[in-house]
């Protein structure tokens, strides 16, 4: 679906990221997940500015055909309020799993467009090493 690797870890503010989920039969229910890895200077190389620790991004996922599209803003904040990191530490690394969406349900047949902007006031958004999104269908 969508599995960004950062150069440089950093994510500019209007590097949209896109991609695609095909449905062939209906109604069926997904569950949408991202999954982040980010460093120590995220978000950014000043220091004063890692005390907020906040993932903001825009999802917008839009029908088959152009019937209609749905779009949410999130908002994560990715060390707890005494600013320990909410994720234990894998290499160089903390790695996140955030649920977007439980048992989204797509009724019509064809191509979903998927695009996530990166809503960070601050250009660029820096520490972040890869952003993956990941679907299953709901049981």
């Amino acid at each position: 679906m969508i599995n960004k690797e950062f150069e440089n870890q950093e994510w500019s503010r209007f590097d949209f990221l896109e991609g695609s989920i095909n449905v062939d039969k209906v109604p069926v229910k997904y569950d949408i997940v991202m999954e982040i890895m980010v460093s120590e200077i995220y978000p950014s190389a000043y220091e004063n500015h890692r005390e907020d620790s906040s993932f903001n991004f825009n999802m917008t996922i839009k029908n088959p055909n152009g019937s209609g599209a749905r779009s949410k803003d999130y908002n994560y904040n990715l060390r707890d309020k005494d600013g320990n990191w909410k994720s234990e530490k894998q290499g160089e690394y903390y790695v996140f799993k955030l649920p977007l969406i439980s048992e989204m349900t797509l009724g019509e047949e064809g191509v979903y467009n998927i695009k996530i902007e990166n809503k960070f006031p601050k250009d660029p958004l820096q520490g972040i090493k890869s952003l993956t999104l990941k679907y299953n269908q709901s049981k």
